[in-house]
C-alpha cells in the first residue's frame, strides 16, 4: 500500500490536505484546482454552456461565460460575473470541483436533465433561482459503462460532430471528390434500390441465408460505404459472453439462433 500513497500524494504535489484543507484527501489528479490560488477558470460546464471562474475562500464559484445557443443562453437570465451559490444544492467541498461539477451533470443526465443555479448578480443582491434544461442521455449501465444507451448516445453524437467537420473540411479542400459523395449518396443509392428492388426484397424476406458469397445487398453496402455510412455493412453476432452459460463438458455456449451456412454474422 505504501507506493500506491505515495503515487497519489506525487500526483497531488502542492495540494494539501487535512481538517484545515478544501481537500480532504489527495486529488487524483495534478492539475486540481489550487485552493490558495486567487484566481482559477473551469473553461466549460459540460453541456450546461457556462464557464465557471472560482475565487477565494475556496471555492467562490461565478459565471465566467455564457456560451451562444446553449441551454444556459436559452434562459436569458444568466450573465458574466454572476455568483453561484449552489448547483443542484450542492457547494464545492472536499473534493475536486470538476469531479463534483461533472457528478452534478452526469446525475442531472442520467435524471430529468435539470441543473438548478442559485445565483446573486451581486454580493449583497437576493439569491433567486435559474433553471438549464439539458439533454436528457439516461444512466450508465451498473455493469459496464459501454453497454448501455447512455453511451450509444454519446458515441453517435461525437461522431455526427466528426462527420460534419470532415464533410465541411472535404467541401473545400476538394469539392470534385465532395460532389462525387453527393452523387453516391443522391443519386446512385435511389438508382441501385429502383434497378434491383426485387432482388433485395427477396433477399430481405427470406428465412435462409443465401449460399452465395454476395449478395444484392452487398453493392448497396458498398455505395453507402462510400459515403461514410457503415450501418449496413457485416456485423459479428456471437452470444454474449457476459450471459454465456457454461458446462465441465464444453465450452461452447448455447446456441442462440438457428444454425445456418454463416450462424456467426448477420445483416442489419
Amino acid at each position: 500500500m505504501k507506493p500506491i500513497t505515495l503515487l497519489a500524494l506525487g500526483l497531488a504535489a502542492g495540494v494539501a490536505t487535512g481538517a484545515d484543507s478544501f481537500y480532504k484527501e489527495p486529488p487524483l489528479f495534478s492539475t486540481a484546482p489550487s485552493e490558495t490560488a486567487s484566481f482559477q477558470t473551469i473553461d466549460r460546464f459540460g453541456p450546461v454552456g457556462i464557464g465557471i471562474e472560482l475565487h477565494q475562500p475556496a471555492f467562490v464559484m461565478k459565471v465566467k461565460n455564457v456560451e451562444e445557443g446553449s441551454p444556459a443562453a436559452a434562459t436569458g437570465k444568466l450573465n458574466k460575473g454572476q455568483i453561484i451559490e449552489t448547483i443542484n444544492g450542492q457547494k464545492l467541498k472536499d473534493i475536486d470541483p470538476r469531479i463534483q461539477l461533472g457528478d452534478i451533470i452526469t446525475a442531472a443526465e442520467a435524471a430529468d436533465g435539470v441543473v438548478k443555479l442559485v445565483v446573486r448578480d451581486a454580493p449583497e443582491a437576493p439569491p433567486r433561482e435559474i433553471v438549464v434544461n439539458i439533454p436528457v442521455l439516461g444512466a450508465y449501465s451498473k455493469t459496464w459503462p459501454l453497454d448501455g444507451p447512455r453511451s450509444d448516445r454519446t458515441v453517435c453524437g461525437i461522431g455526427e460532430i466528426w462527420r460534419r467537420a470532415a464533410m465541411g473540411l472535404l467541401q473545400q479542400i476538394m469539392p470534385g471528390h465532395y460532389r462525387e459523395l453527393m452523387d453516391i449518396r443522391d443519386q446512385l443509392v435511389y438508382e441501385y434500390l429502383g434497378n434491383n428492388r426485387d432482388y433485395l426484397l427477396a433477399e430481405a424476406q427470406a428465412t435462409r441465408q443465401s449460399s452465395s458469397i454476395t449478395t444484392a445487398f452487398d453493392p448497396l453496402a458498398a455505395l453507402y460505404r462510400k459515403v461514410g455510412v457503415h450501418d449496413y455493412d457485416w456485423h459479428l453476432s456471437d452470444p454474449n459472453l457476459k450471459d454465456a452459460t457454461w458446462d465441465y463438458f464444453t465450452f461452447d455456449p448455447p446456441e442462440q439462433q438457428k444454425y445456418d451456412l454463416s450462424p456467426w454474422r448477420y445483416r442489419k
